[in-house]
């Protein structure tokens, strides 16, 4: 009886909406947003508690005998302080001059949520898989794996407002949404300890286009063909610790703040992060297309002159009667936005230009805020100002569950140098065991954050009194260019006792230099300070130091687990190297420092492609690190009159390089683990000479302890290396010191050490 009057109502409601659908009185953007749920529909739901023993996405498979996805199990919903959740729906229509305007708004009152999730995996007894007769569930064998308890709660109603011009999905009518989600608690626990996003603030509003695509799938956006809008990432008021007088405590509109809670329920401060203010040429599209999964763009030299290129990996999308690793489907994301700063003439008066935050947390803590966001050359190949913002895009972020022993990675040619390996294409080994492994693959494919802070300031918590100084003309840059990655995840254990954690299995790099297909302009990855004083042409002078066109590659497998003191991570397998230049100058597209008439420069701008040229180099560093190792994260901890230097965060580190197999040293020309310094010049013939001091053969261990200190008007790295930190005589840090010129080696020197202890401070004083 039940079910039938449910039937019946939603039937009436059909029914009146069609009728009505022929009379609606037109009304502007205005008096549609200033509707209420009086004028349409609303309803109400109350609920006290909500259980939910399966929730599972099942990825299509390559094989039709195998259901293999992602679930969250054992889910139980519950409202705060035995409050029941009331939700809100309220839906109303009204004709507008683009068509039918819709207006939906919802709201849900403070909640918490809990649920294991879990690696799901049935073998079906049927083949292709069939749902039973008698039952909901496909017959089969179950063999889950728990990748630890996900867990969500907010303090305050989740809100959400989306208005329409003309229809629900129109790529040409004007649409506004308003999401708020405000001072959430999102949690992810192992065992007795959870990682923490606390005060979790995703917190927006703006116009744009909600549409459906048939490449791009289902895809909302701030701009089309014919105009762009702008979303406000509105900051969000602070409502716990707050100093005593302080009246303007916010955080910002898109906060991760790190926190991590012990056994005890000690929360304890690692990192946090954020963004405010207005974003422009915005798009995030979910489909489920896989078919460039496959693709790495890598930026090689053709003829001499550098060119992206775009290579196929094979395994991962099927051909002819082979379905491939990743099956007809799975999740595709994309998301991008263009940061903005004070010199758009279009950022509304009612927003903010963008602003960057990234530093510690918890009571007493600083961080560092980013603006005038800039990408790296601020002029085209002409010489005028191209006005083009600085941008972040994610590339394309495929998710898929998978059963393989291996994944084909590719990489440009000069991280194959550096890696010394005779292919680009790299094997990605998830296990070497005779049945292949399950796993969660996110698999992402040319990721860039282009901008440049020519303007940093250091700010307090809102635990503190606000920090009123503007930081001087000291800014930071760290750009990355055509990020690729897989990142294989599944259960693991680890220790004597096996706890529980998630094994990991990791391949990334970045490229240094090129031009951005998107942009059409130079792009890098680099780690940078930025002086941005005014100089003689009462301009920013924008001079830069440091590393840049940084060409890197990471791989690492092992297991990540939660102790008690921190975040526990062991790599039975870790690879880090880099290919990068030492520089001092100034930034493409600013103006020469120096009086016109002085020099031929003078008066003139510098390329837009300087990064491109030798102009600025001090010397080239390269490095490849083979071996295991393992990391404490260790978190801060807030402040206590007895102990009121607790809060920094610290890291606890060991690394064993690999020794070498007989056969690799009986090749001479097998480097190991080295790490150089090399001299490239062109001479008179335009050949090019090179020259360096090596490193090479590194074997033995090392430990490291760090500590990292955001103060009122400092950043402070504290470091301690030692060197053979197991004692062990017989195992000395030892490596050959060698010379080169033109790639000939010369041996000078083999090096052992017993043991010895490095120790450093750097400290960063803004000025």
């Amino acid at each position: 009886m039940i079910k039938t009057t449910m039937k019946l109502n939603v039937l009436t409601v059909c029914i009146c909406l069609a009728q009505q659908g022929y009379a609606l009185e037109q009304i502007d953007e205005q008096e549609l947003s200033s509707v209420t749920g009086q004028d349409g529909i609303v309803i109400t739901h109350e609920v006290s508690r909500v259980k939910i023993e399966q929730a599972n996405w099942y990825d299509p498979n390559p094989a039709a005998n195998v259901q293999m996805g992602l679930g969250l199990h054992n889910v139980q919903i519950d409202g705060v302080s035995n409050k029941p959740i009331v939700s809100q729906l309220e839906f109303d229509v009204g004709g507008t001059s683009s068509g039918a305007g819709i207006r939906l708004a919802a709201s849900v009152a403070p909640f918490t949520a809990t649920a294991d999730l879990m690696l799901v995996k049935n073998t079906c007894t049927t083949n292709p898989c069939q749902q039973a007769v008698t039952s909901l569930r496909t017959p089969g064998v179950k063999s889950n794996q728990s990748l630890g308890t996900l867990g969500i709660s907010t303090s305050t109603p989740l809100n959400f407002v989306l208005q329409t011009t003309g229809g629900l999905f129109n790529k040409y009518a004007k649409a506004s949404v308003d999401f708020q989600l405000k001072n959430a608690t999102i949690s992810h626990k192992l065992g007795l300890n959870s990682l923490i996003l606390n005060d979790f603030n995703f917190n927006f509003a703006g116009d744009g286009y909600m549409y459906i695509d048939q490449d791009e799938g289902l895809v909302l956006s701030t701009y089309n063909e014919n105009q762009n809008h702008y979303v406000d990432l509105k900051r969000v008021t602070d409502t716990t610790d707050i100093a005593i007088g302080r009246t303007d405590a916010t955080n910002p509109g898109v906060n991760i703040d790190l926190r991590y809670n012990t056994p005890s329920n000690e929360r304890k401060n690692i990192m946090r992060l954020g963004a405010s203010g207005a974003v422009t040429n915005a798009k995030l599209a979910v489909n489920g297309n896989q078919t460039k999964i496959a693709n790495f763009e890598v930026n090689n030299k053709v003829n001499g002159v550098l060119t992206k290129e775009t290579k196929t990996a094979s395994g991962y999308n099927g051909a002819g009667n082979d379905p491939g690793l990743v099956g007809s489907g799975g999740l595709h994301l994309s998301l991008a936005a263009d940061f903005t700063n004070a010199s758009d003439t279009n950022l509304p008066a009612t927003m903010s230009a963008t602003t960057l935050e990234i530093g510690h947390t918890g009571k007493g803590s600083h961080a560092i805020e980013f603006s005038n966001l800039r990408q790296l050359t601020t002029r085209a190949a002409d010489g005028t100002l191209h006005k083009k913002n600085a941008y972040i895009d994610f590339g394309d972020i495929y998710i898929n569950t998978v059963t393989t022993k291996t994944l084909d990675f590719i990489i440009n040619e000069n991280i194959q140098k550096t890696l010394v390996v005779t292919s680009p294409i790299l094997k990605q080994t998830l296990t070497t065991a005779a049945n292949p492994k399950d796993v969660v693959l996110i698999a992402i494919r040319g990721m860039d954050f282009q901008s440049i802070a020519a303007k940093a300031r250091i700010i307090s918590d809102n635990s503190l009194q606000k920090l009123n100084g503007n930081g001087g003309t000291w800014g930071i840059g760290i750009p990355i260019y055509n990020l690729n990655a897989n990142v294989a995840l599944s259960a693991g254990t680890y220790g004597t006792a096996n706890k529980s954690g998630i094994a990991y299995n990791v391949m990334a790099s970045t490229e240094g230099y090129g031009i951005d297909s998107k942009t059409g302009l130079p792009s890098t990855t680099s780690i940078i300070l930025i002086d941005g004083q005014n100089g003689v042409h009462s301009e920013p002078v924008n001079y830069y130091a440091g590393f840049r066109n940084i060409d890197a590659f990471f791989q690492s497998d092992g297991v990540i687990g939660y102790e008690n003191e921190g975040i526990y991570i062991r790599a039975d397998k870790l690879l880090i190297a880099a290919k990068a230049e030492l520089a001092i100058g100034q930034l493409p597209g600013s103006k020469y420092n120096c009086a016109s008439g002085t020099y031929d420069k003078c008066g003139t701008y510098v390329p837009h492609d300087n990064f491109s040229k030798r102009d600025d180099v001090i010397t080239n560093i390269a490095f490849k690190l083979d071996g295991s190792g393992e990391l404490l994260i260790i978190p801060g901890i807030d402040p206590t009159t007895e102990n009121p230097d607790s809060n920094f965060l610290a890291f606890d580190a060991k690394f064993k390089f690999r020794p070498l197999s007989t056969a690799e040293v009986a090749d001479i020309a097998n480097l190991g683990s080295y790490f150089s310094l090399t001299n490239e010049d062109i001479d008179v013939d335009g050949k090019l000479k090179t020259s360096g001091i090596h490193f090479n053969r590194i074997e033995g261990d090392l430990a490291m302890k760090a500590k990292v200190r955001v103060s009122a008007d400092t950043v402070t790295f504290d470091n301690q290396v030692k060197l053979n930190a197991g004692n062990n005589i017989a195992t000395p840090f030892r490596t050959n010191f060698a010379m080169s010129t033109n790639g000939n080696m010369q041996n000078i020197a083999s090096i052992a050490l017993t043991g010895g202890m490095i120790r450093s401070t750097l400290g960063i004083t803004p000025r």
